[in-house]
C-alpha cells in the first residue's frame, strides 16, 4: 500500500515539476527561514489556502506566507525543529501544460537536519509602502553581529532572544521590487512609494476576463464577450491579435486602444466538433497580453456554464490592490473584514488593517495533553473498579478466619 501510495505521488510530482518549479533546496537546518521562489505559468491567484506542509502523510503546523511581487510568487516559511523528511505541496495551482490550462498540485520534498540554526528571521517576504520591521531569533548564549545591506544600513548586532530590526524606505526613490540581504537571508521585498502610481510598473494592457472558461453545446450560438483594457498613460496603436482563426474570430478587430480606455469586442466560435484549449495573443510593442481559452462541450444542458457571465461575477484580481482602495496588512496586523484578491496582493484589506490580538485561549497543543490526561484518569479509575469488584464466597470466608 505504501508503495502504491508513493508511486502515485511520485507520478503527480514528475506533472507538476514540467509546469511548476521552486528553487527550494534539498536540506535545511532545524529553524531555518525557508525562502523560496515559484517559477512557471500562474494563471490564477496563489493564497495561504493553496499551501500546505506533511510529514510522513500528516500535516505539520507551519508559519508561513505566499505573496505575489512584481509579478512572481514566493514562499517564506519557518523550518520544523525536528529532523526529518517533509513535503511542500502547493495545491490546485491554474497553469499551463503542453499549451493546455490545468490544475494541478505541486509536491517538492526537503529534508531538516543537523543542529538547531544559529539564528532565524521572520517574516520572509516584504510588500509595503511604509518603514517595517523584520524580527530575528538569535538561538545562541552569545551576541552575534550581522550583515545588513538595504537602504545605506550597516550591520546589525543580534542578542540571545528575540531582536526587532526597523527598516526605512525613506532612501527609497521609486517603486521597486529589491532584495534585502539580512545575514544569511536574502529576503524579497517590493517597495512601494507613494510618489509613483502603483500601476506604472505592471503590464499596461490586460484583457477581461482573464480566461474564457465555458462547458456549452455545439447548438449554440457560442459567442464570448471580452474586452482589451489600458490601464497605462499611453496610447496603444499598431496592436496585433494571434489566434487560431480555423477555430474562432474575433470581431470587430482591436486595431489600436487609447489610455486609460477599454474596447469590448466579441469570440465566436467557427467550429465546434472538439473540445478548444487555446491562446489569443494581443501585442503592441513591448506589450503583451495573453487571453487562454478553454471551452469544453457536453450533451447535458445541466452541465452548461460560463462562470465570467453569471450574475454577481468579480474579476477584483484584475485591480490592484490600492485601485481597489485597500492596503497590505502587516505581519503582526489583521484585516477587520474579508480580504480579497487582487492582481498584486492576494489578501488586500479593503476595510482596514488593526494590530492581532493574541488568543488567551488553549492552543491545540495543550487541548490535545488535556485529552491524553483524561484518558490516563478514565483508565486508571476503570482498573480501580476492577480491582474493588465483589469477593468471591471462599475469599469472604478466607477473610473472616483472619
Amino acid at each position: 500500500m505504501k508503495i502504491a501510495t508513493l508511486l502515485i505521488i511520485t507520478v503527480l510530482t514528475l506533472h507538476s515539476v514540467l509546469a511548476i518549479s521552486t528553487d527550494l533546496k534539498m536540506s535545511y537546518s532545524p529553524g531555518e527561514t525557508i525562502i523560496t521562489e515559484i517559477s512557471g505559468n500562474i494563471l490564477e491567484p496563489l493564497l495561504t489556502s493553496n499551501v500546505n506542509l506533511y510529514r510522513d502523510y500528516i500535516e505539520q503546523p507551519l508559519e508561513f506566507d505566499i505573496k505575489k511581487l512584481d509579478n512572481r510568487y514566493f514562499i517564506w516559511m519557518t523550518a520544523p525543529k525536528f529532523e526529518n523528511t517533509y513535503t511542500l505541496v502547493i495545491k490546485d495551482i491554474v497553469t499551463t501544460t503542453s499549451g493546455k490550462v490545468e490544475k494541478i498540485d505541486f509536491m517538492q520534498n526537503f529534508s531538516v537536519s543537523g543542529s538547531l540554526v544559529d539564528y532565524s528571521i521572520k517574516p520572509g517576504l516584504i510588500f509595503t509602502s511604509k518603514d517595517f520591521e523584520i524580527t530575528a531569533i538569535l538561538n545562541e548564549d552569545k551576541e552575534k553581529e550581522i550583515s545588513l545591506d538595504f537602504s545605506n544600513q550597516g550591520n546589525f548586532t543580534l542578542h540571545p532572544g528575540s531582536n526587532t530590526i526597523k527598516l526605512s524606505i525613506s532612501e527609497i526613490k521609486e517603486t521597486s521590487f529589491t532584495r534585502i540581504n539580512i545575514g544569511r537571508y536574502s529576503v524579497p521585498a517590493f517597495i512601494i512609494k507613494d510618489s509613483e502610481p502603483y500601476v506604472k510598473t505592471l503590464p499596461s494592457i490586460r484583457f477581461f476576463p482573464r480566461i474564457i472558461s465555458s462547458i456549452t453545446t455545439s447548438e449554440q450560438n457560442n459567442s464570448y464577450p471580452l474586452s482589451l483594457i489600458n490601464e497605462g498613460g499611453d496610447d496603444l496603436e499598431n496592436i496585433s491579435l494571434q489566434y487560431n482563426k480555423d477555430l474562432f474570430k474575433i470581431s470587430p478587430e482591436i486595431l489600436s486602444i487609447k489610455a486609460n480606455e477599454t474596447v469590448s469586442s466579441n469570440l465566436t466560435l467557427q467550429r465546434t466538433s472538439a473540445n478548444i484549449t487555446e491562446k489569443v495573443i494581443a501585442s503592441s510593442g513591448e506589450y503583451e497580453v495573453i487571453l487562454s481559452v478553454e471551452i469544453n462541450f457536453t450533451d447535458k444542458l445541466s452541465e452548461i456554464k460560463t462562470p465570467y457571465l453569471e450574475k454577481g461575477y468579480e474579476e477584483t484580481q484584475g485591480y490592484t490592490c490600492r485601485q481597489l482602495n485597500g492596503t497590505f496588512c502587516g505581519p503582526s496586523e489583521i484585516c477587520e473584514a474579508k480580504t480579497i484578491t487582487s492582481r498584486d496582493d492576494p489578501n488586500c484589506c479593503v476595510i482596514g488593517c488593526s494590530l492581532e490580538e493574541k488568543s488567551s485561549g488553549l492552543s491545540w497543543i495543550s487541548y490535545l495533553l488535556l485529552a491524553i490526561l483524561l484518558i490516563i484518569i478514565i483508565f486508571v479509575f476503570i482498573k480501580y473498579k476492577k480491582s474493588k469488584r465483589m469477593k468471591t464466597p471462599l475469599e469472604q470466608k478466607i477473610s473472616k478466619k483472619i
